[in-house]
């Protein structure tokens, strides 16, 4: 078998002299490249008298599965006319270096989650039981109280009503 019938470099010479033609004949406009190496086109078009740009990405890939993620998010809004002018290259640069601190901050946070990660683990028992929640139990008890787990002692009921309602010491369940 040929490396032009699998899909080698003949083919990509042949693709490249198709779309050499093919650009000549609907006169399209190479107007940037990306960091991936995919070409960015327009052209116009004209039906019953209206003319219409089309925009279109030439992918770098030789191969038909490309992974659509390649294309920048300012290219992207080019081709969606989102915007009337392609990014400079300055901008793509400035796009770059955005990105670059944006996930050497992600990086950074996503360390300082897994250090604390590590270091609950490392608490043992005492990670898994702790809750958001003070346990009020303890807080009445370090302050002298009666044990929030012992039954209190001289239970008494509500006494009188209105003015001189008086709550008691009981508790809901016991």
């Amino acid at each position: 078998m040929s490396s032009a019938a699998r899909g080698g470099p003949a083919k990509g010479l042949v693709r490249k002299a198709w779309d050499t033609v093919s650009d000549f004949l609907m006169r399209k406009e190479k107007v940037g490249t990306d960091k991936h190496g995919n070409t960015y086109h327009r052209y116009f078009e004209s039906y019953r008298g209206e003319t219409t740009e089309r925009r279109e990405v030439r992918w770098n890939s030789v191969y038909v599965m490309y992974n659509p993620t390649d294309v920048p998010s300012e290219w992207r809004m080019w081709l969606k006319k989102l915007r009337k002018e392609p990014p400079s290259l300055a901008e793509m640069a400035k796009s770059e270096a955005e990105s670059v601190a944006l996930a050497s901050k992600v990086a950074a946070i996503e360390e300082k989650e897994r250090l604390a990660r590590v270091r609950m683990q490392s608490m043992g028992d005492h990670a898994r039981h702790a809750s958001q929640t003070p346990d009020y139990g303890r807080v009445i008890q370090s302050m002298g109280g009666e044990d929030a787990g012992s039954a209190p002692s001289g239970k008494s009921e509500p006494k009188g009503s209105g003015d001189t309602f008086s709550p008691g010491t009981w508790k809901p369940g016991n």
